[in-house]
């Protein structure tokens, strides 16, 4: 009994001395982990500091290559400036060097061109008054000239606006003109339908074509004309309009305005013969307009406007076609004659 008391005080005394150990265990754990806590706010701090540190170093590295960069330009600047002020010392000792010349040789002249200096400033600012009037007379021929083509294709535009509009309308009244058939046949019939409109519309742009052709051809000879002459065409240009009146002299018959030409321009020019010779070959030989002034056929009107009764006199086309072809030969001399006013109102 008294072994095991002596065993329970000894374990009673290590249990003390473990408590205590644990405790002071505890005690060192809770420092280490306050001065782990401390290190890691060091460090974030530290880190805070060396971003700020590197965002102020690229700062100063954007300044100093903003500064190189000025650097560069001030001594480009400074070498332009140089090379102006030797460009300026060079025209300055020329200039002076032409005036002594004038000097000495109005010093040459003597007594009776005393009053030269006015009389030249005189002629000086007459050939400068001159020099801008003409520089101004060009500029309003230039934005003349510019509306005169704003104009054509405006023109230009609205007569195929017109002419695509013909074609839906009347492709429209074919198919609802068409018989119907049985439904074996018509896919051939779809086919041939689709064959005829892609033959009209080929026909249609060949006329189109030759018209545009045409049309360049006069603008070129134009602006040959007001290069060669611009005083000319520039009076020329202000003169009435003589061949508008025939253009739209038509018996009886509808035509797009804007779009004839009038038989001179055809004359003047031979490859708008052969222009018009193949305009006249796609075009339908069952109803088309003519001008009662030249008889020529007008490649640009269409012949849906017309009413689909109306009958073709064949006789009285050959007379006419006939009469056209002896009045183009009397008027050859005269279409040689045309002035630029004639062909910038055809043109139009």
């Amino acid at each position: 009994m008294a072994k095991l008391l002596a065993q329970n005080y000894e374990y009673q005394q290590e249990r003390e001395k473990l408590q205590r150990e644990i405790a002071r265990l505890h005690g060192t754990n809770e420092d280490q982990r306050r001065r782990a806590e401390l290190l890691e706010q060091a460090l974030s701090s530290a880190q805070t500091r060396t971003a700020k540190m590197e965002d102020e170093l690229q700062k100063k590295r954007a300044y100093v290559e903003k500064v190189e960069r000025l650097q560069q330009a001030l001594a480009q600047l400074q070498a332009a400036c140089e090379k102006r002020e030797q460009l300026e010392l060079r025209l300055r000792t020329r200039l002076e060097q032409e005036l002594k010349i004038l000097r000495a040789q109005q010093r040459q002249m003597g007594a009776p061109g005393g009053g030269s200096p006015e009389l030249n400033g005189h002629i000086l600012s007459e050939q400068l008054r001159e020099r801008e009037e003409k520089i101004l007379a060009l500029e309003a021929d230039m934005t003349k000239w510019e509306q005169k083509y704003l104009e054509e294709c405006t023109m230009r535009q609205f007569a195929m606006d017109a002419a695509a509009t013909a074609a839906a309308q009347r492709d429209s009244t074919i198919i609802n003109h068409s018989p119907r058939h049985s439904p074996n046949s018509s896919f051939d019939e779809d086919l041939l339908l689709a064959n005829h409109k892609h033959q009209e519309m080929e026909n249609r742009l060949k006329e189109l074509h030759a018209q545009i052709l045409e049309k360049d051809a006069v603008i070129k000879v134009l602006q040959q004309r007001s290069r060669k002459d611009p005083n000319k065409a520039y009076q020329g240009s202000l003169r009435p309009a003589k061949s508008v009146p025939s253009v739209f002299a038509a018996s009886g018959i509808q035509c797009w305005p804007g779009n004839s030409v009038s038989e001179s321009d055809y004359q003047s020019n031979p490859d708008n013969k052969a222009l018009k010779a193949s305009a006249e070959a796609t075009v339908p030989s069952s109803c088309i307009p003519f001008h009662t002034k030249h008889g020529s056929k007008d490649g640009s009107t269409q012949t849906e406007g017309l009413p689909m009764n109306t009958p073709c006199d064949e006789p009285k086309f050959h007379v006419e076609k006939n009469s056209g072809a002896a009045s183009s030969l009397e008027m050859l001399p005269a279409a040689k004659i045309l002035d630029l006013s004639d062909m910038v109102e055809i043109l139009i």
